[in-house]
C-alpha cells in the first residue's frame, strides 16, 4: 500500500518525459524539495496540466513508490494569484529563482525550511501585484537582491560589503 505526501508546493520546472509524461520539481512547504513523475500529464485531456504549470502555487498529494514519487492530486490554492499575468521581467526574475533552487538543492532534499517557501510565495504575489514599468537597472537591482535572499536562505549568503 502506498504512503501519501500532502502539502502546499510552488512548482519549480516541468520537464517533458517521453511523449505523455513529465518529471515535476516542487519547493514544499514542510518537506523542502520535491520531484515527482506526473503520468499523462501533456495530454490535451489531462485535468492537472493547468495546475501544474511554473510558478503555480499547489496544494499537492504525492504518492511514494518504490523508485520515485508520482502526483496523485495537485490543485491550485486560493494563494496562487495568477501566474499567467506576471510581467515579463517578474518571469525572468522568478525563473532565475527557481534555476537557483534547482541548482542549490537536489531531489529528495532533507532541507526543510519553510522560509523558502514563504519567500517564493512574497515574490509571486508581488509579481502578481505589480503593474509598472521596469527599467532595465530596476530590473536587475531587484532581481540581483531577491537572489541574494534566496541564496542566503540556503547557507550561501554573500556579504553586500563584498560586492
Amino acid at each position: 500500500m502506498s504512503t501519501y505526501i500532502r502539502d502546499t508546493a510552488i512548482v519549480l520546472r516541468v520537464r517533458p518525459h517521453r511523449e505523455r509524461d513529465a518529471w515535476v520539481s516542487f519547493w514544499t512547504r514542510h518537506h523542502g524539495k520535491q520531484e515527482a513523475y506526473a503520468t499523462g500529464l501533456q495530454t490535451s485531456t489531462s485535468k492537472q496540466r493547468a495546475h501544474l504549470q511554473p510558478f503555480a502555487e499547489v496544494e499537492l498529494m504525492l504518492a511514494e513508490g518504490k523508485q520515485f514519487l508520482r502526483v496523485a492530486v495537485a490543485q491550485m490554492t486560493a494563494h496562487h494569484g495568477s501566474a499567467a499575468r506576471v510581467h515579463p521581467v517578474w518571469s525572468g526574475i522568478l525563473g532565475a529563482i527557481c534555476r537557483l533552487c534547482e541548482a542549490l538543492s537536489g531531489p529528495q532534499d532533507p532541507l526543510e525550511d519553510e522560509r523558502i517557501f514563504l519567500l517564493f510565495r512574497f515574490v509571486r504575489e508581488r509579481a502578481a501585484a505589480f503593474t509598472l514599468p521596469f527599467s532595465p537597472e530596476r530590473a536587475l537591482f531587484v532581481q540581483a537582491f531577491l537572489l541574494q535572499r534566496f541564496a542566503g536562505l540556503f547557507g550561501y549568503r554573500v556579504p553586500v560589503q563584498q560586492c
